[in-house]
């Protein structure tokens, strides 16, 4: 089903490359980090002059259906019942996923998760191309959650890390990971430090390359001096051990010495599903839980900072990308923007809850702020710049080697 937005756009443009994401979510409304990344796909792909049909794999529901039959995601649509995370696929999955195939004879199959690996390789592709977008390095978050303290590096390697963690899970992610830079034509990282990770352990190759998530535009404006400077930490949800990690450490240590240091100076705002949940130790003059936000961005452009302690995770951080997006000023551990190349001034990194009071401090300056914000925002820009320029010579390439008009397998 296509949107009569997305077809008036569509009619508009020379015959281009069909593209068939494959799915695990339906990305819409885009309100959380994989929704969003996925939604701006979809809108980068067609900006490409692409054709863009999405399957959802998900089980059926008639709650789904209607959902999808609304009119308002802006790409045709496919549902296919959902299979395991990266076990053996059903059979009517991998049916269903042929079907859709063969009717749509894409150019290109875009998988959005390493989780499909097992499905993918079941089905005749008919001659199209198979690009996939990890939206991390599943493998190391793995065994990051599985033993607390460890930090996967360039030199981790496989076989000494099965002897302490025997898992079944980390098997199959890592077969799935393996697997997909095997078969890939194509990956396009949510992260660059994914991609240097995960080329370093299965293998460097041509046709590997960073595409930071496209985003909803936003203006935060940088607000003249202020008795108090808005801070605030976003989270799609706290029962996320990552997420809830990051607030944690920014109440237990980063709020009372910043406010033993400088007293209502700064007032801090939890928002994400659960927030309102969290610890209710200090006041409301201190710390506001605004629980799930409709409109994310309306509440962006009252902050002054954002602040974003997590010390685990892979993929990078949609709501990080977000502030330097919108022209917030972001401060965050150092493994927050190892999945981004160096850019001074662009952010602070702070490696411990003394570093976060200094640059909280530093920031009651307007024209700090500014700085910071100016030079997040330039940087963001060339960044999504040099990927979508190189998505669209992707593209460009598969229309001239001869598109749609070759597959006929």
């Amino acid at each position: 089903m296509l949107s009569s937005r997305a077809a008036a756009a569509n009619s508009e443009r020379p015959p281009g490359a069909t593209v068939l994401i494959v799915s695990p979510v339906l990305p819409w409304p885009a309100l959380a980090g994989k929704h969003i990344d996925i939604a701006g796909h979809v809108t980068s792909l067609q900006d490409g002059g692409a054709r863009v049909v999405v399957v959802v794999l998900r089980e059926l529901s008639d709650e789904f259906v209607k959902r999808v039959h609304a009119g308002t995601f802006p790409a045709e649509t496919r549902l296919v019942p959902r299979t395991g995370r990266y076990g053996p696929p059903a059979p009517d999955c991998v049916e269903g996923l042929q079907r859709v195939i063969d009717d749509v004879r894409p150019d290109i199959v875009w998988c959005e998760h390493a989780d499909t690996v097992p499905l993918v390789s079941e089905v005749q592709l008919r001659g199209a191309e198979l690009w996939w977008r990890p939206q991390n390095f599943e493998l190391g978050q793995h065994f990051e959650k599985a033993r607390p303290g460890f930090r996967w590096t360039a030199e981790s390697r496989i076989g000494a890390l099965w002897t302490w963690l025997p898992s079944r899970t980390g098997r199959r992610i890592h077969a799935a990971e393996q697997a997909m830079f095997r078969t890939a034509d194509r990956i396009f990282f949510i992260s660059n430090r994914d991609r240097q990770t995960m080329s370093a352990l299965y293998g460097n190759r041509e046709g590997m390359f960073w595409l930071p998530p496209r985003l909803p535009s936003v203006a935060v404006p940088v607000k003249p001096a202020k008795v108090r400077l808005d801070v605030v930490y976003v989270a799609n949800n706290y029962s996320s051990p990552t997420q809830l990690d990051g607030a944690e450490r920014l109440l237990d240590e980063i709020i009372p010495r910043i406010e033993a240091a400088a007293p209502g100076k700064f007032r801090f705002h939890l928002v994400g599903r659960g927030s309102e949940r969290l610890d209710a130790r200090f006041p409301a003059s201190l710390v506001v839980t605004h629980g799930f936000v409709d409109d994310l961005s309306a509440l962006l452009r009252d902050m002054d900072v954002s602040c974003i302690p997590v010390s685990i995770g892979w993929g990078l951080k949609i709501k990080m990308a977000e502030a330097l997006s919108a022209g917030l000023p972001v401060l965050a551990s150092p493994v927050a923007f190892q999945s981004l190349p160096p850019a001074p001034g662009a952010f602070s990194a702070c490696e411990d809850a003394e570093a976060y009071v200094r640059a909280l401090l530093a920031l009651r300056d307007p024209d700090e702020r500014r700085q910071m914000a100016d030079a997040g925002t330039q940087a963001w820009a060339r960044w999504c710049r040099e990927g979508e320029s190189r998505l669209f010579e992707e593209l460009a390439r598969v229309c001239r080697e001869g598109g749609r008009l070759d597959r006929t397998g």
